[in-house]
């Protein structure tokens, strides 16, 4: 079970206590056997630390999951580091040494409990048969290649009285456990929490012994903190698979992860996602399951962030590019830091937009949370009446336009291109910048490049298949041909209008009907500044005079009064 949700909202609180009421509660706990709850705090801290031969005779000889599955953890001999030994309160607010020091401790014991088990034979059979004891350490070596392919681990070496756990990095050169980055020592810390009953079993074989059936519930926030994404991936790979073969072994394994990780949820099956919201946006349990979302239509509004976009918790509002979302962010920071705006990230992922809105927005809502669309002018949507409140198309070209204001666009090339260069410009005042936009748009190559724009929306098609009843090469022809063909009809007129369109809104100098990035772009290019660095200047500048525009600010007020009302996503609509 993968729990995501906004910082906040409870994660760590929930794991908390979940630890504490199994431990509470650990006779009313329906299990097949006796059941250990293992927390792993989002505050582990592992420790250099020597482990000598003294310390690791006085230590008890129980397992990590027993020792981990208590809230206090302490050790006494002197031997031990400080902080070990004062480490006793295992929990979500104190930094928790226990993981790190188990690993070591434990697979020193193995090592001694080695060495024992094979004298006993010798002493019994005067001998030690060949095979006799299986690699204890081929389990968490597994592991350690499935996940952490960079290293290898050798074993526990006694060097005179002290125990060393030795690894090869990726060079070859010989390392020890303490040596190991934290990411490294992190995952090795889970992995050998999941693999040491293995380890255990391998003792229990040579030994003729039957162990006793365990119940393991492991509590880990934040597994991946330290890790490299793609060791996350390979993370939740080997956890999935290790699941899979417990099923039937000693231990039945149970295993709550709380994570921010894109890596993680966009990798983990739908079926074990579950978002923690805040209390506000549901009327009953905070926590929803991702299984009642529809993954196809997820993936058509969201694209490559699918549930990593769910788990902000936020209101989350699509726009139509990236550089929509930060001139939204910097015209209106105290509304877009209470949302989360998700790029869409072009018109292929429009086309389409408004079924998969339709039928996302009562899945979302259901689950608790709101979603709202702005995109450009005249996208061709059929939204459900019930749903149209919540997309709002923006009543210019695109957002860029909304950024054609000649005094903040004088102010932001003050400070961007300097005084001595807006001079050299002939731009010595908002005015002469307003003068400078009308050149811009009756130039003859910037209106050649609005019409080839035009003309490749007009001239491009999408072909459907939906409603195609059988799907084979020859009907999927057709289909082509036919939308083809309409366009071959269209084609004269397409041109013809799109030209005289663009001639009258240059003459006119009707700066919404044209494209404002590309205007913004012919802008930065007379005074050798980034067109991002510019709209961004000049949306902070508009924002500071309380200058936004009027249109765009009516869109913002509309989805700020949906969102203030006192009522849940789920009982909105």
């Amino acid at each position: 079970m993968i729990i995501a949700g906004p910082n906040g909202v409870g994660k760590s609180t929930l794991l908390d206590e979940l630890d504490e009421y199994i431990k509470r509660n650990r006779d009313s706990v329906e299990t097949s056997g006796d059941v250990d709850a293992v927390y792993l705090s989002p505050h582990r801290a592992p420790i250099s630390s020597d482990l000598n031969a003294t310390a690791l005779t006085s230590l008890e000889r129980t397992s990590s999951r027993d020792s981990l599955s208590k809230r206090r953890y302490k050790l006494s001999p002197s031997s031990l580091p400080n902080e070990v030994r004062r480490q006793n309160k295992r929990n979500r607010y104190e930094a928790d040494f226990a993981p790190y020091f188990e690993v070591k401790k434990r697979l020193a014991q193995f090592e001694f409990d080695k060495g024992q088990l094979l004298t006993d034979i010798y002493e019994e059979k005067n001998e030690v048969p060949p095979n006799y004891l299986p690699d204890i350490g081929q389990p968490l070596k597994s592991a350690i290649d499935a996940v952490l392919p960079g290293i290898e681990y050798l074993g526990v070496k006694q060097d005179g009285q002290k125990y060393k756990i030795k690894f090869t990095d990726k060079s070859g050169a010989e390392i020890e456990f303490d040596e190991l980055s934290s990411g490294e020592k992190d995952a090795i810390s889970i992995l050998f929490l999941i693999v040491e009953r293995q380890t255990e079993e391998l003792f229990n074989q040579a030994r003729g012994e039957e162990g006793e059936k365990e119940d393991l519930v492991m509590l880990i926030d934040s597994p991946g903190a330290y890790l490299h994404p793609a060791m996350q991936e390979r993370f939740l790979n080997f956890l999935e698979t290790t699941l899979q073969d417990t099923v039937n072994e000693k231990v039945s394994l149970q295993v709550i992860i709380c994570t921010h990780s894109r890596t993680i949820l966009e990798n983990a099956d739908k079926d074990i996602i579950y978002f923690l919201l805040y209390q506000d946006q549901r009327d009953d349990n905070q926590l929803v399951s991702a299984e009642n979302i529809s993954t196809n239509e997820l993936d058509r509004v969201f694209g490559e962030l699918g549930m990593t976009a769910l788990s902000s918790g936020n209101p989350l509002i699509l726009v139509e590019g990236k550089s929509d979302r930060e001139y939204l962010r910097k015209l209106y920071p105290d509304f877009t830091d209470r949302v989360e705006i998700i790029p869409l990230g072009g018109k292929d992922n429009i086309i389409g937009l408004d079924q998969a809105f339709n039928k996302i927005i009562p899945e979302l809502y259901s689950s608790g949370v709101y979603i709202f669309a702005i995109v450009d002018r005249d996208r061709d949507f059929s939204i459900e009446e019930k749903y149209s409140q919540f997309i709002h198309p923006i009543p210019v070209t695109c957002i860029e336009n909304f950024l054609l204001d000649s005094g903040a666009i004088y102010d932001a090339l003050d400070v961007l291109a300097g005084d001595e260069l807006l001079k050299e410009n002939g731009c010595n005042s908002p005015e002469d910048i307003q003068d400078l936009l009308g050149k811009i748009i009756t130039r003859e190559s910037y209106k050649q490049r609005e019409i080839r724009k035009r003309l490749n929306e007009e001239l491009s098609f999408y072909v459907g298949t939906n409603d195609i009843d059988e799907l084979n090469e020859e009907n999927i022809k057709t289909r082509i041909d036919e939308v083809t063909e309409k366009k071959k009809e269209r084609v004269s007129n397409s041109i013809s209008d799109v030209k005289q369109s663009v001639e009258e809104s240059a003459k006119s100098k009707d700066l919404n009907k044209l494209n404002g990035k590309f205007i913004l772009g012919e802008i930065s290019s007379e005074f050798g500044v980034t067109q991002d660095k510019l709209g961004r200047a000049i949306a902070v500048n508009l924002e500071r005079k309380n200058n936004q525009p009027d249109d765009l600010t009516e869109i913002v007020d509309e989805i700020r009064e949906i969102l203030d009302k006192e009522s849940t996503p789920q009982s909105h609509i």
